[in-house]
């Protein structure tokens, strides 16, 4: 015997997710850096859930079209000057 079938696990709409990676902690919370005016600001954002099989997490604060850092730059913060090459 064979069988054929669509396993649907999760599906969400209107869900912003990033690389855990751009996520960000200190004292006042979880922020990712986002550009803005040249310069990268401190952009507080609530978690929601983790995919780890697409190394995502879900969460809040943020837009469509945000520009947000998202590698693992240490030594960036925020109110720094920056500049976007080939926009």
């Amino acid at each position: 015997m064979f069988t054929t079938g669509i396993l649907k696990i999760d599906d969400q709409k209107d869900v912003m997710a990033l690389p855990p990676a751009a996520i960000r902690h200190d004292a006042d919370g979880s922020f990712v850096l986002k550009v803005e005016g040249g310069v990268l600001r401190r952009q507080p954002v609530e978690l929601g859930r983790s995919w780890s099989d697409r190394n995502l997490v879900q969460l809040s604060g943020v837009h469509e079209g945000d520009v947000i850092v998202t590698a693992p730059l240490p030594d960036l913060v925020p109110d720094t000057p920056v500049a976007i090459e080939g926009t």
